[in-house]
């Protein structure tokens, strides 16, 4: 029986393996890129009472979470109580007030000495920059960090989803290839096997 006459060649053999190999490669990239950037989405912090501009480069919705236990600026942050504390949103070019939403689901993070919840949700329509302004009605209160972002959580699922999608992608095509060659060429030796009984 010449191996040439069997085909599909095995050099799907070496396509399947290289499919199992990079959708695996592109699971891990796909991983670590994204948990480096959900963590850098968390990043974007505001000292309270205080004012400060963020710049939202896309639409979307947006949250603030309250991390009560934090370092940030040098500064070791483990705050108690956010009573009484008041937050605003405004867009700096037209100073048109963006609405603050209650969280519509508990949303908490713990990330390495890091650790925080969702206070607020909110949409912004118009990328740009937007002034966030926090403060105690009463006029005092414990000094905290807010994180503005995406949010970990959102950023973290669509990471896994991408990287399962490339994971799965990767090794189930690789495996169809894999199948369907091996089934095709038992196939072809089979079909040469009786031809060459009836050739006898």
């Amino acid at each position: 029986m010449e191996e040439h006459l069997i085909k599909p060649g095995r050099i799907f053999y070496v396509i399947s393996a290289l499919l199992f190999v990079c959708g695996f490669a592109l699971f891990l990239y796909s991983l670590i890129t994204g948990i480096g950037a959900a963590i850098k989405s968390m990043d974007d912090r505001l000292v309270v009472p205080g004012t400060k501009v963020f710049n939202f480069d896309e639409q979307g919705r947006y949250m603030i979470y309250w991390e009560y236990k934090t370092t940030y600026g040098g500064r070791v942050y483990d705050t108690k109580s956010m009573n009484g504390l008041v937050c605003a949103l405004k867009s700096a070019s037209t100073g048109e007030i963006v609405r603050l939403d209650d969280p519509k689901f508990n949303s908490t993070y713990s990330l390495n000495s890091r650790e925080g919840t969702l206070i607020f949700m909110f949409q912004i329509d118009a990328p740009g920059e937007y002034e966030l302004s926090a403060w105690y009605e009463s006029g005092e209160g414990e000094e905290a960090v807010l994180v503005v972002g995406k949010g970990f959580t959102t950023v973290l699922f669509k990471t896994i989803l991408i990287s399962l999608v490339s994971f799965f992608g990767g090794i189930g095509l690789g495996a169809l290839i894999l199948v369907v060659t091996l089934v095709k060429r038992r196939e072809a030796r089979n079909r040469i096997a009786l031809e060459q009984l009836y050739n006898k």
